[in-house]
């Protein structure tokens, strides 16, 4: 699993790849409760969009 991330202008993008799709679900899932509970005053809305690599 490799995970990437970087700040845009109003955002933050993290790229993670995973062997399965099992294993994004799982990682997406620890991913939001660690953001949203680092970041509880913030206003937040996480975004998830899946690709397929060859």
């Amino acid at each position: 699993m490799t995970v990437d991330m970087f700040a845009e202008k109003a955002s933050l993008v993290v790229q993670i790849t995973t062997p399965n799709e099992f294993e994004a679900i799982k990682i997406e899932g620890i991913f939001d409760q660690h953001i949203l509970r680092f970041a509880f005053k913030e206003q937040l809305s996480i975004d998830w969009h899946r690709e397929t690599l060859p």
